[in-house]
């Protein structure tokens, strides 16, 4: 149970970027999993995976990927196309 995501007020020791990948532990010190911050959200990190194993290096672009099929599964009119067409640039510019 509970929601991919962590509270400011829960957080106790960041040292991290906005944007950043990190690791997030427990207070005994066992890994949770890992997620991604933001310093200007409420919402300070939003879950990728639990546990030790953190995300392949692909995962932004597997994610962009499948949002794709997703919307071009769906035959979205062409008046929503520049999404779309934002959507693969932001994908070819992923190293």
């Amino acid at each position: 149970a509970g929601h991919p995501w962590i509270y400011r007020s829960d957080v106790s020791d960041v040292q991290a970027a906005p944007g950043d990948l990190v690791r997030v532990t427990g207070t005994r010190g066992r890994i949770v999993g890992h997620a991604l911050f933001s310093d200007r959200s409420e919402i300070s990190l939003r879950m990728v995976t639990l546990g030790a194993e953190p995300p392949p290096a692909s995962f932004v672009r597997d994610r962009l990927e499948a949002a794709l099929r997703f919307r071009e599964s769906l035959a979205i009119a062409p008046d929503y196309a520049p999404a779309i067409d934002a959507m693969r640039s932001a994908r070819l510019k992923i190293h």
